[in-house]
């Protein structure tokens, strides 16, 4: 005899209401807690403002804590989201200079740090404050008639102000560090002291005779021709006013090196001030210098008309020469050329940041007094005090 089909329906409905059982037992759970909470005579005063006076009492210090740190997280969130914001606006290139000049700033500080605590040595008074400046100085030079050369110089001038200013440590490369000015002879073919000079570390011990007289002896160690040298400096100077609007400097550098032997640099700076023109003044620099070994004397001659706009700019028109009274080594002809250039000096926003062009036109003895073109292009960097912008 078959089963009933009503049977059936309801042999399944059974099973499937014993299976959801579980099941509705926990929402029914579920919704008669809800009830609960929702009804609950704490929670209604809590909402109301009719809590419990112990609970009440509590609550001010945590609702203001709370409070508090809903504040500073929201604070903390918009400075986020203003930090964010503005990262996104000012883009790489502004994200770049950010990190350029952190990192500048805080070499700065380190430089200074350092040569303050090295300064301690000599004396506790804190207030002289510290004038140590370090110059990166990257160039890419194109001589006329020659090829491109690129030049990485470093140049640490450290102050020990505690002993009254009267010692310094000077480290350079790729000058001589002496004070002479000597950008373009060697352009020109012209071999300068500077020409072989690589790295060097002295201790300059500055004597000042007079208000307008300078005696500066330095004694260091320098690479030279590929050899280390110890080596001897006495630099002096005399300057003054001969006449109204000009300014007259007289100096003279004396160098011994423990293997190559002496080098001298005699130099007469002449300068004329424009009174109309306080920006614009007209310089003539020449010098004279001799080598061991090499025959005769160097001249050389700059005369220049500059501009000084400000700290941070500055134009000059040059015309160099150069002369070789006596023939040696390489050297052919004593006329050693001319160069016509223009110079242009700029800080753009950065008063530790440099750059220079200087397109030239030169008539140099080493292409037969055949006209030619160069250019030098120079980025400086500035670390340390604002020293090396007086």
């Amino acid at each position: 005899m078959s089963d009933c089909p009503d049977s059936r329906a309801g042999a399944i409905l059974l099973d499937r209401l014993r299976l959801a059982g579980p099941v509705m037992v926990r929402l029914v759970a579920g919704s008669a807690l809800c009830v609960v909470l929702l009804t609950s005579p704490a929670l209604h005063a809590a909402d109301t403002g009719d809590a419990d006076p112990e609970i009440k009492a509590a609550d001010p210090e945590t609702d203001a804590a709370a409070s508090d740190k809903d504040a500073a997280d929201s604070a903390e969130g918009s400075d986020s989201d203003d930090a964010a914001t503005e990262k996104r606006q000012k883009g790489f290139f502004g994200r770049a200079v950010d990190f350029a000049d952190n990192t500048q700033e805080a070499a700065s500080r380190g430089l200074t740090d350092f040569m303050g605590q090295v300064d301690g040595y000599f004396g506790d008074d804190e207030t002289l404050g510290n004038d140590s400046w370090a110059r990166i100085r990257v160039e890419s030079d194109k001589p006329a008639g020659e090829d491109i050369d690129l030049g990485f110089k470093l140049k640490l001038r450290l102050a020990l102000p505690n002993t009254e200013d009267k010692l310094r440590l000077l480290i350079s490369t790729g000058d001589d560090g002496s004070g002479q000015q000597k950008d373009g002879l060697d352009r020109l073919g012209t071999e300068t002291d500077s020409t072989n000079e690589s790295a060097s570390l002295a201790v300059e011990f500055v004597r000042t005779a007079r208000e307008n007289a300078d005696v500066n002896f330095d004694l260091g160690a320098r690479q030279r021709h590929g050899e280390i040298q110890l080596f001897t400096r006495l630099k002096t100077s005399l300057s003054g006013s001969p006449r109204e609007a000009w300014f007259a400097r007289l100096s003279n550098n004396y160098t011994y090196y423990s293997k190559s032997g002496f080098e001298d640099q005699l130099g007469l700076v002449l300068r004329r001030d424009y009174p109309l023109f306080e920006d614009l003044y007209f310089q003539s620099s020449s010098e004279l210098s001799w080598i061991k070994g090499r025959k005769g004397a160097v001249f050389g001659q700059i005369f220049g008309l500059y501009a000084q706009f400000s700290d941070r700019e500055f134009l000059a028109l040059e015309n160099l020469t150069s002369y070789h009274t006596a023939l040696s080594g390489d050297i052919e002809d004593n006329y050693r050329g001319t160069e016509l250039r223009l110079r242009w000096r700029h800080s753009t926003g950065r008063k530790w940041f440099f750059y220079e062009v200087w397109p030239s036109v030169a008539w140099p003895a080493n292409s037969d007094y055949d006209r030619s073109y160069g250019i030098l292009l120079r980025m400086e960097v500035f670390f340390g005090s604002d020293a090396f912008m007086r």
